[in-house]
């Protein structure tokens, strides 16, 4: 039976989630949640295949769609590097390290 325009199943999932209560009464360890996992950060960057890219593929933003500066990377393709301006000084920004990756960590 539907009430109030919600599935039944996703109201059953939403009540759930609603009364879960910590795991422990420890601040630290209690979550609202039975798995746990430790958070992951994903490796650094390859400066040798940001180089390559810029270099192929710079007017299109590849390079910054690799390093994850995805609005960058979106406004140098519709630019096509900025009519190659924006392309020649990423590929000296990033052959002399000077350019990070969006987590600011640099090329490895």
């Amino acid at each position: 039976m539907w009430k109030l325009g919600i599935p039944p199943t996703l109201r059953q999932r939403l009540h759930a989630a609603s009364t879960a209560r910590p795991i422990s009464d420890h601040p630290v360890e209690g979550t609202m949640s039975t798995v746990t996992s430790p958070p992951t950060q994903r490796p650094a960057k390859s400066w040798p295949a940001a180089l390559v890219l810029s270099l192929v593929l710079g007017t299109f933003g590849a390079d910054r769609f690799y390093l994850g500066h995805r609005w960058l990377g979106l406004a140098k393709l519709l630019t096509f590097g900025g009519l190659g301006i924006w392309w020649l000084a990423d590929v000296v920004l990033i052959a002399f390290h000077q350019v990070h990756d969006s987590d600011g960590r640099p090329l490895c």
